[in-house]
């Protein structure tokens, strides 16, 4: 196993610094204080990232409306076909596509950074993937700036992260809840608890001694019921259609 002072060397040797990025596995950086890529480690990573972007919102969209089709066959049907009929006298029904249509807009509009995201970081690059803008000096090429990482800075940091991903996903579930109480309103107050409760693990987790990582639980969670509130809306609307 070579020393610390090896690596070192060999870090400085190869103009890259020799300081661990942000709690990573001993990610090397360049001197710019980002992850050292290369050209062809970049255009890996962009190809995965774009494969994601492309297929996460249909594959989201299939798992919400799956689970929203298991609750209207198992739940009130009789009650949920009588409202959404009702709705559909009213032309209100077009209301559920469009709830379901901004919901997605949303979605992609979060995912499409990752395309940029894959090509300035790695997914072991730990806590430093908490940051959704790099600074940089305006004048002079020195290390980007990033939030603080460590300590109950870090931590204050992680916990307003949290904050604004609620924020950049919030306003969909907003217009889900009114959109889908109207024809699902046990299923609704359901699936807006579940969100709750993925939040406050997202930001509890986030905002941990490790960070990023142990938001996880909180972020499938609140995913979750964001699409299910997503598919109780389309199949809202399709039902309406068909008469």
């Amino acid at each position: 196993r070579p020393s610390s002072r090896g690596v070192a060397a060999e870090c400085r040797a190869d103009g890259m610094s020799s300081e661990p990025l942000m709690g990573s596995d001993n990610e090397r950086i360049g001197d710019d204080g980002m992850p050292a890529m290369d050209v062809a480690e970049k255009a890996k990573s962009l190809s995965i990232a774009r494969k994601i972007v492309a297929i996460m919102p249909i594959a989201t969209t299939v798992i919400g409306v799956g689970l929203a089709a298991a609750i209207f066959k198992g739940g009130d049907n009789a009650g949920y076909s009588a409202r959404i009929a009702e709705a559909a006298a009213k032309q209100a029904h077009w209301a559920f596509f469009s709830g379901g249509i901004f919901h997605k807009l949303v979605q992609v509009l979060n995912m499409y950074p990752m395309l940029y995201k894959s090509q300035c970081m790695r997914n072991k690059s730990g806590n430093l993937r908490a940051n959704p803008i790099i600074y940089a000096p305006r004048v002079g090429k020195g290390s980007k700036v990033t939030m603080v990482d460590d300590g109950e800075v870090g931590r204050m940091n992680r916990a307003n992260r949290s904050l604004h991903h609620f924020v950049e996903n919030s306003i969909p579930m907003a217009v889900n809840i009114v959109l889908a109480s109207t024809v699902f309103p046990f299923p609704a107050f359901v699936c807006t608890c579940v969100f709750a409760l993925g939040r406050v693990l997202h930001q509890v987790g986030y905002s941990s001694e490790k960070g990023y990582g142990n938001h996880g639980a909180g972020f499938m969670l609140s995913s979750m019921a964001m699409e299910t509130m997503c598919g109780l809306l389309l199949i809202a609307g399709f039902k309406g259609v068909m008469g």
